[in-house]
């Protein structure tokens, strides 16, 4: 088992790859420890929504700056 230095933000994390199902419950694991230090738990939440512009075909300016901050 090899595991890979992540570096996000200026912080460093050792995991190992995803192998499918083999080892698919403790990579979870781990990558939900990272976005919870990270503070980005937010993004991967069950009930987290991308915005919809009010409307549709012309988002305003802060609704695209809010979309584009989602991506």
């Amino acid at each position: 088992m090899s595991s890979e230095t992540v570096n996000i933000g200026g912080t460093s994390f050792r995991i190992e790859p995803l192998r499918g199902h083999e080892n698919w419950m403790l990579w979870k694991w781990h990558m939900t420890a990272i976005f919870c230090e990270l503070e980005l738990d937010v993004i991967i939440a069950d009930n987290a929504k991308a915005l919809v512009p009010t409307i549709p075909s012309a988002p305003t300016e802060t609704e695209q700056k809010a979309i584009k901050e989602w991506e």
